[in-house]
C-alpha cells in the first residue's frame, strides 16, 4: 500500500511540474493575412523584362515563442496580371499565353501552394535578395501539380498588429514542368529563370 501511495505522489508531482512547464510556454497561435499581401513576377526574353503579380488567395502563418515557425499559403495563379508597358492587345496575348496549357495551364492548376516547413536565422550575406534578410525559409512549393523543396532568404517583422514579410529569390520554371519556348532559338524564346518578390503585409487577428 504504501508503494502504491509513493507512486501516485511522485505522479502527482510529475503532473504538476508538467502543467508549469506548460503554462510557462508560449503556445503556437495560427495568423491569417490578408491585406496588401502578393507575389510579384518577372520573367525574361531576348527583348528584355516582363513584369506581373498573383494576388494570394489565403493563408496563415504559425507563430511560436515570437517567431515564425510554419504556415501555408494558397497563391491564385488564375488571378496573374502583367505589368507589361505595351498595348491593351499585346497584354492580351501574353496573359493567354502564360495562362495557357504550355505554362501555368490555369484551367486544369489555378492555385498553387507554399507550406513553410521551417525557418531558421540567417546569417548569411544581409543584401542576398533583400537588404535587411533575417531568416532563412525552407518550404516546399506545389505548382502545376509538382511539389519541390525551396529555400530563401527573407526579412520578417512581427509586431503585435502585423506580420511582415520581404523576399526575392529566382526559380526555375522547368523544374515545374515549363518547359515550353525554353531553349534559346525556340520560337518566343523565354528563359528559365523566373525572379520571384514576395511581399506580405498583413494584420495579425
Amino acid at each position: 500500500m504504501k508503494s502504491l501511495v509513493k507512486i501516485a505522489l511522485l505522479l502527482t508531482i510529475a503532473a504538476t511540474v508538467s502543467c508549469k512547464k506548460s503554462a510557462e510556454h508560449t503556445p503556437a497561435e495560427n495568423k491569417t493575412w490578408a491585406d496588401s499581401s502578393r507575389i510579384e513576377w518577372t520573367g525574361f526574353d531576348p527583348n528584355g523584362a516582363h513584369k506581373g503579380f498573383f494576388d494570394l488567395k489565403d493563408g496563415k502563418i504559425r507563430i511560436e515563442d515570437g517567431r515564425v515557425v510554419g504556415g501555408v499559403f494558397n497563391i491564385d495563379i488564375a488571378s496573374m496580371e502583367t505589368q507589361e508597358p505595351a498595348t491593351a492587345e499585346i497584354r492580351g496575348m501574353m496573359l493567354d499565353k502564360l495562362r495557357g496549357p504550355d505554362f501555368f495551364n490555369i484551367l486544369k492548376f489555378p492555385s498553387a501552394t507554399f507550406e513553410i516547413l521551417e525557418v531558421t536565422p540567417y546569417t548569411g550575406n544581409k543584401f542576398v535578395g533583400v537588404n535587411g534578410a533575417n531568416a532563412l525559409v525552407h518550404g516546399q512549393l506545389t505548382m502545376l501539380g509538382k511539389s519541390l523543396v525551396i529555400s530563401f532568404p527573407a526579412k520578417i517583422e512581427l509586431n503585435d498588429k502585423r506580420i511582415l514579410v520581404d523576399a526575392a529569390f529566382t526559380l526555375d520554371r522547368t523544374d515545374w514542368g515549363m518547359e515550353s519556348a525554353s531553349q534559346p532559338g525556340d520560337d518566343l524564346y523565354v528563359e528559365k529563370a523566373v525572379d520571384i518578390r514576395v511581399k506580405i503585409n498583413a494584420g495579425r487577428s
